[in-house]
């Protein structure tokens, strides 16, 4: 794809950097019986909330029987928490009182076997959770081991009819941090520390709300808010708010914890601080209330099997086409990602993930031997195209070298994206599906821009490379590139809002072009964001077009 850096290099922290991608990892089959079901809805791979209700009012909490009983006497925060979807972590009983579900945790594998084995699990509870961290809680044996414990552990409880719920976030492998949701009816994320910054957390929970859900796509997803989080700097509750606004389309729920810092799984936390809890939750019922007195919603813009769409733009005209309002509804009900250079911040018209191009393998294991990412990376793009910028070597395997950066993306915990292999940068008898499909977590199809002039001739090249995208990734993810100013005559909006109509049902989401005259696009005529911003315009006025 041409347009990253709309005609100059793009960099990160003074080093030119480049593109990277890989599988997550495959899907693992879920062990022994299956659990009962998770009440609520369950959201798929960057589906989001669906619901016609306003969004607060379909978040869920997952909270501590402990932090209930800080909170009850609130009578906004009772009325939000004490419902039927919402689920408490027990030790010994469930409350009177408490009407949602409940699950038992535990720290460590081995006393879960011996709860199971005498029979002393909490009565009603509808799964388990296992709590397994880097604290003296968990036996050194399981956290250096974390997926096998975690696979275990699944594999116990679902022999018992039980929920498993995966509440630690090792890093085991596969599927780093997240290994757990592979078995899991849900699974937390620990953000908690990188609350403080809303674009940070906001980055981190949807870069591992990814990871989660490419594991198993029914998995429901909790990301942890903390009122006093280590290393003890106080919070706000309207920090905590932008937080849950940043995310709330990403995430089924929240982990709403209220840790004591004078216990051993939190020693570093800050003053236990209810206070705060109380404020949020009051703040987001008087937002549910004034959601529900405004009109519903228009539908959201769903692409292949109803998800909500993925979208990749640049930063360099980011602000000229999201900042009409409509288009901001739009591409909000999505997952964004925007590339980004080291003179540039990531938006705050709405959540982004941000991320990191690359032209160079070597540039990218240089700047990672150097840890010069910055720190809210969400995402690596390797862009080996025919660049003065990218190594002969790197032009000549373009395969080769999208699987090695995609490996190293992976073992980072970042998503990474690639293009598609052009069949003639590979030899006659090297032209297979499976010497051009990379491994990168997301694909995207960059060829298919010249034919969107045609919208039947764009559609036929985009439905025929995610056919061979998926003779070899059945579940890739796809996405359709789209360009404002392909070479030759002009193009208008209308025809890419058609293309976009006439191929959503067969991709994850498009990739947004806005390029300029420069080492990526020489023979480029200058930007025309204006053309990109009507289309979506034309979208999000039939979202609901299939």
């Amino acid at each position: 794809m041409p347009s990253f850096s709309d005609g100059f290099p793009v960099r990160v922290r003074g080093a030119f950097l480049g593109l990277g991608g890989l599988a997550l990892g495959l899907c693992l089959a879920s062990c022994g019986t299956p659990a009962k079901t998770l009440t609520g809805p369950s959201h798929r791979l960057n589906q989001g909330k669906t619901s016609d209700k306003p969004i607060f009012a379909t978040t869920r909490w997952l909270l501590a029987a402990s932090a209930w009983k800080l909170v009850q006497s609130d009578s906004a925060a009772a009325r939000l928490l004490n419902q039927p979807d919402n689920v408490l972590i027990v030790r010994r009983a469930i409350p009177v009182g408490w009407h949602g579900q409940a699950i038992e945790s535990f720290t460590s594998f081995g006393a879960f076997q011996s709860a199971v084995a005498h029979n002393t699990l909490v009565p009603g509870v509808v799964g388990v959770g296992y709590d397994n961290e880097s604290w003296s809680l968990t036996p050194s044996a399981e956290r250096s081991n974390p997926a096998r414990y975690e696979s275990a552990f699944a594999a116990l409880a679902h022999t018992r009819h039980l929920q498993y719920w995966q509440l630690g976030n090792l890093g085991a492998s596969p599927g780093g941090r997240v290994h757990g949701a592979s078995f899991a009816t849900a699974v937390d994320l620990q953000v908690q520390s990188s609350e403080r910054t809303p674009a940070r957390y906001s980055a981190l929970v949807r870069r591992l709300s990814y990871q989660a859900r490419a594991l198993r796509e029914s998995v429901a997803i909790f990301a942890g808010l903390s009122t006093n989080p280590p290393p003890g700097i106080p919070v706000t509750a309207t920090t905590l708010l932008q937080d849950v606004r940043a995310t709330q389309k990403v995430v089924d729920g929240y982990w709403l914890n209220i840790p004591s810092n004078h216990s051993r799984a939190c020693p570093r936390c800050g003053p236990q601080n209810p206070g705060v809890a109380i404020a949020l939750l009051n703040q987001l019922t008087q937002a549910t209330a004034s959601d529900s007195n405004t009109a519903t919603a228009a539908p959201a813009f769903t692409v292949r099997n109803h998800q909500r769409a993925l979208w990749i733009l640049a930063a360099a005209h980011f602000a000229q086409v999201v900042e009409d309002p409509p288009v901001q509804a739009l591409l909000s009900t999505g997952t964004v990602y925007e590339p980004l250079s080291d003179r540039q911040s990531p938006s705050h018209l709405l959540p982004v993930v941000p991320t990191v191009v690359f032209h160079s393998a070597s540039v990218f294991a240089q700047t990672l031997a150097h840890q010069a990412l910055p720190q809210d990376t969400g995402a690596v793009l390797y862009d080996n195209e025919r660049y003065a910028t990218t190594p002969t070597q790197e032009q000549r395997s373009p395969l080769q070298y999208d699987n090695l950066v995609a490996r190293e993306a992976h073992q980072r915990h970042l998503v990474s994206i690639c293009d598609l292999v052009e069949p003639d940068r590979l030899p006659f008898t090297a032209r297979t599906p499976r010497q051009e499909v990379p491994a990168c977590d997301i694909i995207g199809l960059n060829t298919v821009q010249q034919a969107e002039r045609n919208t039947p001739l764009y559609a036929q090249k985009v439905r025929e490379a995610v056919q061979i995208i998926r003779t070899v990734r059945p579940n890739a993810t796809v996405l359709a590139g789209l360009s404002t100013n392909p070479a030759g005559p002009p193009v208008t909006p209308g025809e890419l809002a058609a293309d976009i109509q006439a191929t959503r049902t067969w991709v994850n989401g498009y990739w947004l072009n806005v390029p300029a005259p420069g080492v990526g696009c020489p023979g480029c005529h200058d930007p025309e964001p204006s053309v990109l911003e009507q289309a979506l315009q034309i979208i999000e006025a039939h979202p609901e077009k299939n």
